[in-house]
This record gives C-alpha cells, sequence and structure tokens, in this order.
C-alpha cells in the first residue's frame, strides 16, 4: 500500500468503518467508554499514519552583534 496522504485517510476511514465496537457501547461506566474509545480510535490511526521526525534548523544569529546581545539581556533584566 502506498503511503500517500489521500491513501492513509482513506486506510484511517476504512479501519474505523470496519472495527467492531462492541467493547466501547457494551460498557455502562463513562470512563471505561471513553478509554476503550480512545484507545481503538488511537490504535488505528497510529497504525495508518506514520510518524514523521522533523530536525529543528539551528538558528542562526551571527548577525548579532555584541551591543544588540547587551541590549536584549538588559531588556530582559527590566
Amino acid at each position: 500500500m502506498s503511503y500517500r496522504p489521500g491513501n492513509t485517510v482513506h486506510d484511517f476511514k476504512t479501519k474505523l468503518s470496519y472495527e467492531i465496537w462492541d467493547t466501547v457501547f457494551g460498557e455502562n461506566d463513562v470512563n471505561k467508554i471513553f478509554n476503550n474509545f480512545r484507545n481503538t480510535f488511537l490504535r488505528i490511526f497510529y497504525s495508518s499514519f506514520l510518524k514523521k521526525n522533523i530536525q529543528a534548523q539551528k538558528k542562526d544569529s551571527t548577525w548579532m552583534t555584541k551591543g544588540i546581545k547587551i541590549s536584549i539581556n538588559h531588556k530582559r533584566e527590566i
């Protein structure tokens, strides 16, 4: 299966539609119903959408002069 955005949403919807929700609606306790729903939903969600790690770019502050840095620190102290 290809993991293009359109296919992952379709995969997610398909898995949700085929899920048996008896564990959710078969309970009387609201907390158990919510936890069962959340666990089922997240299990399907994480199996359909891949986690993508993104590296934050390092800030380039070489343009800041010593005077600007002193001014920033003074402003923070105030």
